[in-house]
């Protein structure tokens, strides 16, 4: 390491015991190294206000450590000797390095101000957050946000599972969200996101998303679906009904279709569910509304109502038979 690096380490106090070591070397090279080491520390005490600039210029900091030096040269005895001059002056490329380094080891040991990964998880209960851009989060059992950046100059998040977001508008900030498959990016608007390894799926609710996969944007407006799924990406419109009952718990419907009363639940419980063409008949319509029930809780009121036969294990509900 160049040994004005070391000097700035020595009085940030960041020094290692190598480092000293070779500082200590340096100093029994000569008399004059000891006597510049002790200016210089004059100058790093008389500058030291330096390091508490909100924000740090370093064309400033040398000017201040040059006037330091200066007045060091000025309260110099008229008959001294030009080697105390010499000696300060020979510090000019140090001090100069010195007024940097400051800049570093200021960043450095204020690192509270630079941004931190910050991780919200929810597990058995949906989780809600408020951010600090006043965006309204909603995570999902088994989800979770990570947020990326300091939300002062721009909003980064990272999603895994489902999240809803209600984004602050701020168009001189656009509000990113990094999914599994790609990124999204507003400035202000509310959707959901379910993303995992395998999917990811965007609902857009109100305002306008652009999502990049791939190199390629897609452009979203209320009502508008997408899904990336198998390698393959589908651009759809969707009922907003029910798109977010897993936030209240709570399922309505009013004279539709049973395959859509299914495609609810899958959505809802995310299950897969299968349903037999041949056995299942589709034009039977369902009006009811299900409140914080389990999905055995649904079937069995749908089984009162037609005749139902299923199978249900842990990740998939198999409907074999449904007549009306």
């Amino acid at each position: 390491m160049s040994l004005e690096n070391i000097l700035g380490r020595f009085f940030s106090s960041q020094a290692s015991k190598e480092e000293l070591q070779q500082l200590d070397d340096w100093k029994n090279e000569a008399e004059d190294n000891i006597e510049a080491l002790n200016e210089m520390n004059e100058i790093w005490e008389k500058s030291n206000d330096l390091k508490n600039y909100e924000k740090f210029d370093t064309n400033k900091a040398w000017l201040k450590v040059n006037s330091a030096i200066v007045s060091e040269e000025l309260k110099l005895p008229s008959k001294s000797t030009s080697s105390s001059k010499t000696i300060i002056r020979r510090l000019l490329p140090y001090a100069a390095s010195i007024a940097i380094l400051i800049s570093a080891f200021w960043a450095y040991n204020n690192m509270d101000n630079t941004p931190k990964l910050e991780e919200y998880s929810s597990s058995e209960k949906v989780l809600e957050l408020n951010l600090a851009d006043k965006s309204k989060i909603v995570l999902d059992k088994e989800s979770s946000l990570t947020v990326q950046s300091d939300f002062k100059n721009k909003r980064t998040v990272k999603a895994n599972g489902r999240v809803f977001f209600d984004v602050s508008s701020d168009p001189s900030r656009p509000f990113v969200v990094n999914t599994h498959h790609g990124s999204i990016k507003v400035v202000g608007t509310s959707f959901t996101v379910l993303t995992t390894q395998d999917k990811t799926e965007v609902f857009l609710l109100e305002g306008q998303i652009n999502f990049t996969h791939e190199n390629k944007l897609i452009s979203l407006l209320p009502s508008d679906a997408l899904v990336i799924e198998n390698g393959e990406l589908i651009k759809y419109r969707f009922d907003a009904k029910n798109i977010n009952s897993w936030r209240s718990n709570r399922l309505v419907f009013k004279d539709v279709y049973v395959t859509e009363v299914f495609k609810s639940l899958e959505d809802h419980f995310l299950i897969d569910i299968v349903l037999d063409k041949k056995n299942v008949n589709s034009n039977c319509r369902i009006s009811s509304t299900f409140d914080n029930l389990s999905l055995t809780d649904i079937l069995s009121e749908i089984d009162i109502l037609y005749d139902l036969n299923f199978e249900l294990t842990e990740s998939k509900l198999k409907i074999k038979k449904l007549s009306c």
